[in-house]
């Protein structure tokens, strides 16, 4: 009789501590302190079982954590190596100059938090020289030699190269040449008045130009293209067509049209057998015969980047840093 009153003691006691257990247990569940969920089960932070955490689970932050660019070609569909990446603040101060590694990834030295703005230039040789701005996100990566950093993905392209075809609205095609070399004879024509259409062709696959704005000068870094002539009486009235932002100024004796050309005309994309972007822009310009100033007269297309519209109407060249990419020369003749 004793055993048993023991034994029904011993259950009882049992039953207890299995309620005062499911207590805890929801107590802790309601204040936060043991958390489940698919991770596991964590009590007050203290992670157990459940899956480790991912990259795309990465945890935010505002710690201050270093920069990790990663640099690659879109249309190549690898990184770049090699390439200059000089890291700005918003105030153009140079905070430190890299150089990308094998993969196109470079990290910095120095530390940046989660909303800090600046911008990077991008320079290597045969590339496109662009100025790319950026935000530091909140998201953390693993970098290399699992150091914790802040990504930030940048993208470039091999500059195209380019050739300029001319036809008039009769149908001829005229030859490039140095200029005075190329007429185009009005009377030999039989006509007054002339429309020249002109082709910019990028002629190497998976090239291109990307336009950004640079930071440290003010300026647009755009690819144009620029036609001039020396006469103080010269007019076209067809202007520069089918570009956008087209104007016309004079410097001196010389008048200059000139026109945008947008990023998807200069580049020639190619996935597999299937043709993305041809690498074609076409611009047209009218002259009229009684419009010359002299007998014979020199005229040049050329196409210019980086080129800012009103940088190169003050100072006669597209940008601090403007190359020629491609010329075209001819000369009119009106006798």
């Amino acid at each position: 009789m004793r055993i048993k009153k023991l034994f029904l003691q011993s259950k009882q006691a049992k039953t207890n501590w299995a309620l005062i257990a499911v207590l805890v247990a929801a107590v802790a569940l309601v204040t936060g302190i043991v958390k489940v969920s698919t991770s596991g089960v964590s009590f007050n932070g203290l992670n157990f079982g459940g899956n480790a955490p991912s990259e795309s689970q990465a945890p935010s932050t505002s710690a201050a954590l270093p920069l990790n660019f990663i640099l690659t070609d879109p249309l190549a569909g690898s990184g770049i190596a090699s390439a200059t990446v000089a890291v700005y603040t918003t105030n153009n101060a140079l905070k430190e100059s890299l150089t990308t590694g094998s993969g196109g990834v470079i990290a910095t030295s120095q530390v940046w938090t989660p909303g800090q703005i600046g911008y990077v230039k991008i320079s290597k040789s045969t590339y496109v020289s662009e100025t790319v701005p950026f935000t530091v996100p909140s998201t953390v990566t693993i970098g290399t030699y699992a150091a914790q950093v802040y990504s930030i993905p940048l993208s470039d392209n091999v500059i195209g190269t380019y050739s300029i075809k001319c036809f008039d609205n009769l149908g001829n095609q005229y030859t490039n040449g140095t200029a005075g070399n190329n007429y185009i004879n009005f009377t030999a024509l039989g006509v007054t008045s002339v429309t020249l259409s002109f082709t910019i062709y990028d002629t190497v696959v998976n090239t291109g130009y990307v336009s950004t704005y640079d930071n440290l000068y003010n300026v647009n870094q755009n690819a144009g293209i620029a036609v001039s002539t020396t006469g103080s009486s010269v007019s076209l009235p067809g202007g520069i067509g089918s570009l956008t932002g087209a104007q016309t100024f004079s410097r001196g004796t010389t008048l200059y049209w000139s026109a945008i050309v947008p990023d998807s005309q200069l580049t020639n994309q190619k996935v597999g057998n299937n043709i993305v972007l041809p690498g074609q822009a076409s611009y047209s310009i009218t002259i009229n015969k009684g419009a010359l100033s002299a007998s014979t007269q020199n005229f040049t297309s050329t196409l210019v980047a980086p080129f800012d519209s009103n940088y190169y109407q003050t100072n006669g060249v597209g940008g601090p840093n403007a190359a020629t990419l491609a010329t075209y020369n001819w000369c009119m003749v009106s006798t």
